[in-house]
């Protein structure tokens, strides 16, 4: 029992510890970012309405968009940076 309970343990951290890896760049640059720019169009309540963005996909292209909207000149990395604290802070995928 003690065996079975320790590898499911081990498959469960290795699973989150995986999921976590996906989703790269820095959340504190991305929050400077967000708070400097994407708070102009709006406020903390599109992350968590009942239509928000379903898949880390969704979430990278609405990033990117959004980023061709504002013209800030973003890079690959300002917008990985986004995603990664929008993801760390509402999503979480």
């Amino acid at each position: 029992m003690k065996t079975l309970l320790l590898t499911t343990s081990l498959l469960l951290t290795a699973s989150v510890a995986h999921s976590a890896e996906l989703v790269l760049g820095d959340a504190a640059k991305g929050k400077q970012l967000h708070n400097r720019d994407c708070v102009a169009c709006h406020d903390s309540s599109v992350y968590t309405r009942p239509n928000r963005i379903k898949s880390l996909s969704g979430l990278e292209k609405r990033v990117q968009m959004c980023s061709g909207m504002l013209n800030k000149g973003y890079t690959e990395d300002d917008q990985a940076n986004i995603v990664k604290f929008l993801n760390d802070t509402y999503y979480k995928f």
